[in-house]
């Protein structure tokens, strides 16, 4: 008997067919992703998605649970199998060893940025979609319909109340009768009949009123309406407002029958009530203007209600124009001060106002006068002596009242001092009774002048760095153990080779041998040759314990017993152990001890200033720089500065030009310490915050001349360090230990000498291994040749990356040619296979290095959508939703 194969369902190939029309490419997950539900659902294999695949079972398992376990590997298969065909060829080779389930938590994590985006987008529009007084109202709901449907394509659907709700609240104030009768009958209709329903009502709704109310400056009140105006003949229909003036009546004073409505006494009215004027400014009331704007009867009924009394501005006074408007304005900018500085979401701003409006009504006044009585030594400023509350203080700033001071030609009054003879342990100055009483209000740190320098600035090499980054990756994945040891007075440990002298220190120095030197017999610190020393003799005896010297990082030693190993990292006092057996770690320690005077530190928590925080049920290692750059920000008072959203605001463009150009523009400059911030900074971005690599590159430049706008760009930098100081470095989660790298450049970014930038950033175990950021050494001609030479700088840095692992021994991808990528095709053809093009032939020889190093099989360069290229933030800066994506992908994220 022959089986004839399974038939596949016709509607499952049409079905089939919708993601092969529009294949994953990074920018259309959300649509993507419902495709492929709607295609597994007709296959009743939508499960594959939610669980994962069951453990293996044992051999003497049931057959039933071998059966399972055998079609659900078979399911995952079939699934895995179809979102690789209907993926680009990028994601393709990303996820094509990945289990189904897997995969698509991947790709969650991936794009979930972008569905949020685009639901934030679609809640935007929905809530802020009005209907024009006038304007068709089936267009209207049929959108704000589309927006309902939308959010629930992407899992987040609406009530059929709230959106009934939401389509109401949107209509003009001319459906006021229709909303009132839907709510008064209690109608429970869906979406589709109250469509029908307002397309109903949109002839009968009135478009605008008859009757317009004018406003004139005696504040009285007439109807703009159509007049009949009787000519001979028929009568006639007029438009035109009727401009006949009433008749002006004298009014007479009151008389002494007259009666007050407020106080019932007898001989004035109201408005002349002594008792009603005095309770009126003792109580208040709001003023207007008589222009208009607040003299509705709608406004009028309103103020009654609230018991507010409005009080009309007098005519002919236009100084008191828009008073209200200024005091909004003011308001309004408190708001967004308070906001700004703040985390909380935009729905808090109502709090904030009424903060606004109780800070300004009970604002007392902001300055007192004061008597100017000298200069403080130890900060800068004044002492001022206030009279009323009898103290002296120390304010920066203040307004002196010069001519008020002399215009009231004061003689000054005759004062005695006699001379008081005393001891010189019982005398006090006047100035130290001043400043046991005073009370600095704001003190200043003088910062020392900086040293300028007119050679050309580079960014330094990141000695060492790299190191610590790369093996705290590895010891995540594995969970390795990492301790920490200090040498104490390491430099006295090291040999002299050479004869040196010194001279006797004061102090020590033999009477009867006072014309003699001292010859040195070991390194002491002040030797220029103390630090060479001092390594020859560690590396000699480390090797004695069986350590073996990295060939590509000379402060890295390894030894191997067996399975057990240990990675000892050496800079210069400060030892990291690094390895896997507790045991083999004692004995190097206590073999270290022997040889040298050793501070054991236990686990490592900070080695030159990074903290190192450890989660080792999640095998994840942390590296944070908060306390250091609480330090920079108190050191260039920034500690209480607004919290900044980028380093770089996008469209931001320095230049030459920006620098100061008379000598007043440079004096005012010299004051600033701009050198020694961008060197501050500078350690920061080295050793854990790439994310501002490409902000102090652009700021590092101008370091010879500044101007404020420099100032300004690197003050920005310092907020946004304030607002991030919190977050980590964070290497762990990965589940292959593999390295990749991304490349990119910007085109002409220096508008002074029109070269390129280039970035690069290696990752390894999620986290951030290398980076940098950088102008080109020469002018590029075209974007493909600055994609080139920046690709062929990422490709020396992954060999030497690839090398060190390779020693190692740990990383086992490592055989395996790294992969490079870039979003420019144009530089991977260049790479892969180079021609002879005429575009092409002027390119510096050096930068063609990496075509030796594809073809030798240590670089493999690949090609990268322009989205998911995380070298991007250090070529330009970008907003603020793809700058944020791009750091969590280079794992700059917080930790809970």
């Amino acid at each position: 008997m022959i089986m004839a194969p399974t038939a596949v369902p016709t509607s499952s190939f049409a079905l089939r067919s919708i993601l092969e029309k529009e294949k994953l490419n990074g920018t259309n997950f959300a649509d993507w992703s419902r495709n492929l539900r709607i295609v597994l659902r007709q296959d009743k294999k939508e499960h594959v998605l939610e669980e994962p695949i069951p453990d293996v079972p044992t051999e003497n398992a049931a057959a039933a649970i071998k059966t399972a376990y055998k079609k659900a590997c078979d399911e995952s298969l079939d699934v895995s199998c179809l979102m690789l065909a209907a993926m680009n060829s990028d994601l393709q080779k990303q996820f094509e060893n990945i289990e189904a389930y897997d995969m698509i938590v991947a790709l969650k994590g991936m794009f979930e940025t972008q569905a949020r985006t685009e639901r934030f987008e679609i809640s935007k529009n929905l809530f802020g979609c009005k209907l024009a007084e006038g304007g068709p109202v089936s267009p209207h709901v049929i959108k704000m319909v589309g927006y309902t449907q939308s959010l629930e394509k992407l899992g987040f659907p609406l009530s059929q109340e709230l959106a009934t709700d939401l389509i109401l609240a949107s209509l003009p104030e001319s459906y006021g009768q229709f909303i009132l009768n839907f709510h008064m009958n209690g109608l429970d209709k869906n979406l589709t009949e109250l469509h029908m329903m307002l397309k109903t009502a949109e002839g009968s709704v009135k478009k605008c009123n008859n009757h317009v109310i004018m406003v004139q400056k005696s504040t009285s009140f007439k109807k703009k309406a159509k007049t009949w105006i009787k000519k001979k003949g028929k009568a006639k229909v007029s438009d035109k407002i009727q401009t006949d003036k009433p008749k002006t009546k004298t009014k007479s004073g009151p008389t002494q029958e007259n009666e007050c409505f407020y106080c019932k006494e007898l001989g004035h009215w109201k408005r002349n009530c002594k008792k009603y004027l005095a309770d009126q400014k003792r109580n208040g009331g709001t003023k207007t203007s008589t222009t208009g704007e607040f003299l509705s009867l709608e406004f009028g009924n309103h103020l009654k209600q609230c018991g507010i009394v409005p009080q009309l501005t007098p005519p002919g006074t236009p100084q008191w124009n828009g008073v209200s408007e200024r005091r909004n304005r003011t308001l309004l900018d408190m708001v967004r001060s308070m906001m700004s500085q703040s985390d909380l979401p935009l729905y808090f701003w109502g709090y904030a106002l009424e903060t606004a409006a109780f800070i300004l009504n009970k604002l007392t006044p902001k300055s007192d006068k004061c008597f100017f009585i000298g200069y403080p030594r130890e900060t800068k400023g004044y002492y001022f002596y206030n009279r009323e509350e009898d103290k002296v203080f120390v304010a920066r700033n203040g307004v002196f009242l010069e001519k008020e001071f002399l215009s009231k030609g004061v003689s000054g009054r005759k004062v005695r001092l006699e001379e008081i003879r005393e001891t010189s342990e019982n005398v006090s100055t006047p100035t130290e009774h001043l400043l046991d009483e005073q009370i600095v209000v704001e003190p200043v740190d003088k910062a020392p002048a900086p040293r300028r320098s007119k050679r050309p600035r580079q960014l330094p090499t990141r000695y060492g760095h790299d190191i610590l980054l790369l093996n705290n990756a590895i010891a995540a994945y594995f969970d390795y153990e990492i301790w920490q040891m200090d040498v104490k007075t390491a430099f006295l440990n090291g040999n002299l080779h050479e004869d040196v002298y010194m001279t006797q220190p004061e102090g020590f120095v033999d009477p009867n041998n006072a014309s003699k030197v001292c010859k040195l017999q070991k390194s002491i610190y002040g030797l220029k040759q103390a630090s060479r020393s001092w390594n020859i003799r560690f590396d000699e005896e480390i090797k004695r314990f069986g350590f073996i010297k990295n060939k590509e990082e000379p402060c890295v030693y390894m030894k191997v017993s067996g399975s057990t190993l240990v990675i000892l990292i050496l800079y210069v006092d400060d030892i990291l152990l690094v390895g896997n057996d507790i045991p083999m770690l004692e004995s190097v320690k206590s073999s270290l001890r022997k040889s040298f005077s050793m501070k054991d530190l236990g686990d490592a928590a900070y080695i030159l200033g990074i903290r190192i925080y450890r989660d080792r049920s999640k095998r994840l290692i942390g590296l944070s720089q908060e306390m250091y750059i609480d330090k920079v920000l108190n050191r260039f008072n920034m500690q209480n500065s607004k919290r900044g959203f980028l380093p770089m605001a996008h469209g931001i463009n320095l230049s030459k030009n920006q620098c100061p150009t008379t000598t007043d523009e440079r004096d005012k400059m010299s004051d600033i310490p701009y050198a020694s911030a961008i060197g501050s900074i500078m350690y920061a971005m080295i050793c854990t915050r790439p994310d501002v690599s490409y902000a102090l590159s652009v700021t590092s430049r101008y370091q010879a001349d500044p101007s404020e706008g420099h100032w300004t760009a690197v003050k920005n930098i310092l907020k946004y360090l304030r607002r991030t100081k919190d977050v980590f470095l964070v290497y762990g989660g990965d589940e292959e230990l593999v390295v990749n790298g991304y490349t990119d450049a910007s085109f002409q970014t220096d508008k002074d000498d029109y070269r390129s930038q280039s970035g690069f950033v290696f990752i390894l175990n999620g986290g951030a291994v290398s980076w940098k950021s950088s102008k080109q050494e020469t002018v590029a001609d075209s974007t493909t040749e600055a994609e080139y030479i920046a690709a062929s700088e990422a490709a020396k840095e992954g060999v030497w990356i690839r090398n060190f692992i390779t020693e190692l021994g740990m990383v086992p991808s490592a055989s395996s040619p790294m992969d490079l990528y870039c979003d420019n095709n144009g530089a991977i053809a260049q790479a892969k296979e180079p021609r002879s093009h005429q575009k092409s032939k002027h390119i510096l020889r050096r930068y063609h290095l990496i075509r030796e190093l594809v073809d030798r099989g240590d670089v493999k360069i690949c090609k990268v959508h322009t989205d998911l290229n995380i070298a991007d933030p250090l070529t330009k800066p970008l907003t603020q939703p793809k700058h944020e994506a791009h750091t969590r992908a280079i794992g700059i994220r917080y930790l809970k």
